[in-house]
This record gives C-alpha cells, structure tokens and sequence, in this order.
C-alpha cells in the first residue's frame, strides 16, 4: 500500500493498495498497469498511482489532474525516483525513491512537511502451516487419548 500524510497528520491524505508485483511491475513512460482499482505505474522517473481509467503525464513525476493541468484530483499519487542500472531489455531500473512529488491535490511535497509512506503485510505461511500441523497433531493425540480410555473402561 502506498500512501502520503501530512507530517503530524493521523489521517493519510491518499492511499491505495495492490500485490507488491503489480506496484513494483515496470511500466514504460506515461503507462500504467492495472490492479486493485487504479492505474499504477513504476519506472526511472516516477511510481505512483492515478484513479482507475486514468491517464497519467510523467513530466518526471505525474503532473496530470494536478494545477498545473487543470482541475486538481484527489486519487493520485506520485514520487520520484531514481535510478541504479539497468534491466535486460534496456530499460531503467529504479532502485529508490527520491521525494514525494504528489499526494492528493497537494504538490510540490519536496521537504519535511509530506511523508511517503508505503504501508506492508507480512503474512509468513510457513508458520501458519507449522501452527496448523501442531494444532492437527495436538487434536489427533488428544483423539487417541480419549479413545484409548473408551476402550479400558
């Protein structure tokens, strides 16, 4: 989930969620891929994401539905990136962000005031699985204790 906040806010300004794959898939200038219920993109200039349907306008980081391109909207976010080689197939590979650009209707978030926040669940199956075969094993040792007892009596 990536998100913006206004530093001392307890309310994110912007949030939006999809798969780490689909956040972190590169996408060419100005293309988004989409996942979750928006369009999300992620390239040597920016990574973000813009409402469902949406197009985007990378002047490095997504300027459209901002200011400076008319009638702000509420559902994009955007922040810079920068580079650190490159992939296979020629394109950059972004390897950290830079700075927040937009969240919201708010831009130009370079300093202390914005913070980018990208919020993670971490889900360790093998100890669900781990915790489920414990639990299997106490049920059927407990069966066999009960029914052993049956038979004595």
């Amino acid at each position: 989930m990536l998100a913006g906040i206004h530093d001392g806010s307890s309310t994110f300004d912007v949030l939006s969620y999809a798969k780490k794959e689909d956040v972190l898939q590169y996408t060419s200038w100005n293309t988004t891929n989409f996942a979750n219920g928006a369009s999300w993109y992620f390239n040597a200039y920016s990574m973000g994401f813009a409402g469902l349907g949406d197009t985007i306008y990378q002047s490095s980081a997504d300027i459209n539905g901002s200011d400076w391109s008319g009638t702000p909207e509420r559902d994009r976010l955007s922040w810079h990136t920068s580079t650190g080689g490159w992939n296979q197939d020629s394109s950059q590979v972004a390897t950290y962000v830079e700075g927040g650009w937009r969240s919201g209707s708010n831009i130009s978030l370079w300093g202390t005031d914005w913070d980018c926040v990208i919020l993670v669940q971490i889900i360790d199956v093998t100890n669900v699985f781990e915790l489920a075969l414990l639990v299997l094993l106490g049920l059927g040792l407990a069966g066999l204790v009960v029914s052993r007892r049956r038979k004595q009596k």
